[in-house]
């Protein structure tokens, strides 16, 4: 009944235009055209796209647990766990074959396709975007199971992201309860690890003790007037079959993602008020279609009070190499 309703819409536009044509008998075209072969949005589907994404970018690797294992990433980054450095869920060392599992990114493309936005915790518990040199997933497991670890290390390449940075600490991901990864900064006095960027050889030397996602992070820290970024979809799209994110021209490892949906509104926002006034940012909406991506891109400057506005004309069908290809591109 929904996918009817949808086309209906449609339909009944084309009907309305086309009886109303000029004194030339000239046919006006419906405002509206959507994709040719969309349907309404699935839930279900979208977040299989993006389970799909993530399982494409993982790399695994099987190695002995008492032989340790110095692992080199598809981006250059080498991941050393020690020999007879993981224990199972009983405290006891683990001998025999067991499975790496590693995840990487650096850019904003492959971040939009599996959901890894950048959003750290703020000191007020306000969600801000983070500039990244890395984010990373890294498990072990044995026969399925999870594994833990005292410590390991891993030598990232400055160059996979915007270049050494001084400022940046380390972070450690969560999800809440709606399935999106926040960051929070943590404590490496408490927490046993952190992160050191080396100018000698332009890496990150990172340590840490716990498997999961961790990332190589500060915030974005744009100066100025600050206001909340909002952004209105088309109907039958929410924060359950589709998201937004944001990024700022001329950062490519920066990408905000706005958590709040307003039903009433239809909109799409943040709930901190971080966009910075004036800049030129990109928002990326995306969503699906039996089983395709669906995308809008839109240029803004952001102003205060401003509603930026995704119609479904803006909307178009790609691949997953497709839409990658558009974000790259972006300046």
């Amino acid at each position: 009944m929904k996918k009817i309703n949808y086309y209906l819409a449609f339909f009944c536009a084309a009907l309305f235009f086309i009886s109303c044509s000029d004194d030339e008998g000239v046919v006006v075209p419906p405002s509206v055209d959507p994709v040719p072969g969309m349907v309404p949005p699935s839930a279900t589907a979208f977040k299989n796209l993006q389970l799909e994404a993530l399982e494409k970018m993982t790399q695994r690797k099987s190695f002995k647990a008492e032989e340790g294992i110095v692992f080199t990433s598809k981006a250059g980054v080498v991941l050393t766990i020690d020999p007879l450095n993981l224990f199972d869920t009983n405290d006891e060392t683990v001998t025999g074959d067991v499975e790496l599992e590693f995840i990487e990114f650096y850019d904003r493309a492959a971040m939009v396709l599996a959901n890894r936005p950048l959003m750290g915790i703020n000191e007020v518990g306000g969600l801000e975007p983070l500039v990244t040199g890395g984010q990373f997933f890294i498990n072990v497991t044995q026969y399925g199971v999870g594994l833990r670890t005292n410590y390991y290390n891993m030598t990232v390449p400055a160059v996979n992201s915007g270049g050494l940075d001084q400022e940046m600490t380390m972070w450690k991901g969560n999800f809440s309860d709606d399935g999106n990864l926040k960051w929070d900064e943590f404590d490496p006095g408490l927490e046993g690890g952190g992160v050191f960027p080396n100018a000698e050889t332009n890496e990150y030397q990172v340590y840490l003790r716990d498997f999961g996602w961790s990332n190589i992070d500060r915030f974005a820290g744009e100066e100025g007037e600050k206001a909340a970024v909002i952004v209105r979809v088309p109907d039958g799209y929410d924060n359950k079959n589709s998201s937004v994110y944001v990024t700022f021209k001329g950062e490519t490892d920066v990408l905000a993602f706005l958590d709040q949906y307003d039903v009433a509104t239809k909109s799409f926002t943040e709930h901190y008020g971080w966009g910075p006034v004036g800049y030129d940012m990109y928002v990326i909406f995306v969503s699906e279609s039996q089983g395709k991506l669906i995308y809008a891109i839109q240029e803004v400057k952001l102003e205060k009070n401003k509603i930026i506005t995704i119609s479904m004309d803006e909307l178009k069908m790609a691949s997953e190499e497709e839409l990658a290809a558009k974000i790259k591109s972006l300046p």
